[in-house]
């Protein structure tokens, strides 16, 4: 295992058996993620159903870089007869009776935590993806009221201000003069942001019309 995994209990007694499957299901995980940090497990029996008998709840927290991912799992209700009273001797068969409700929480928890973490993953890439440097050119600029747009090679439009333009360079910005840009989300839609001078029109001294 390439990364630690804490395993809590409230009102359950420790088991090999379960410590073994969590173990095996956080492996699975690693499918998904290479860069697991940590995994910490809660496994709870909840005692809000007396009558209708008890549930197990695991909860299961895996923390990855920029991120982590929370979830939880509710058994099937058990049957409070089948729980050990104090001092009470019984069968094997008994003490394992609520395993089979316990190892399924389990495994859902850590179904779910599969889906949550790809999701996860998905959206870390489309934010990567988004802030990548791209080309484009100055396309308008009002000076005095310190903002511009960008047309983009996909012919888009998009709005940038003065404090975007990284070193100061906003007043030396033409229409045409190439630049690079990142992309964020704004009040009224996407918006270019760390906008700089591309290098070619460094070395030019002078605007360049896109072609």
């Amino acid at each position: 295992m390439s990364f630690p995994i804490q395993i809590a209990y409230r009102n359950v007694e420790a088991s090999p058996a379960i410590e073994a499957l969590v173990e095996k299901q956080a492996e699975k995980l690693s499918t998904f993620h290479e860069r697991i940090l940590r995994c910490h497990v809660v496994i709870e029996l909840t005692h809000r159903h007396l009558r209708r008998g008890n549930r197990f709840q695991v909860k299961v927290v895996l923390a990855v870089p920029g991120g982590q991912v929370a979830v939880h799992s509710l058994s099937s209700p058990v049957d409070p007869g089948k729980f050990l009273e104090a001092g009470r001797k019984t069968k094997k068969q008994e003490i394992g009776a609520p395993q089979k409700e316990l190892r399924q929480a389990v495994a859902d928890a850590f179904h779910s935590t599969g889906r949550r973490l790809q999701d996860l993953i998905r959206r870390q890439r489309s934010e990567v993806k988004l802030h990548q440097p791209r080309s484009a050119r100055v396309a308008d600029l009002f000076p005095n009221r310190g903002y511009g747009f960008l047309e983009t090679a996909d012919g888009r439009r998009l709005y940038f201000h003065r404090n975007s333009v990284l070193h100061g360079a906003f007043d030396r910005l033409k229409r045409g003069i190439p630049v690079t840009f990142s992309e964020e989300p704004g009040e009224k839609g996407p918006q270019a942001s760390t906008v700089r001078l591309a290098a070619r029109a460094h070395k030019s001294g002078r605007p360049s019309i896109a072609a």
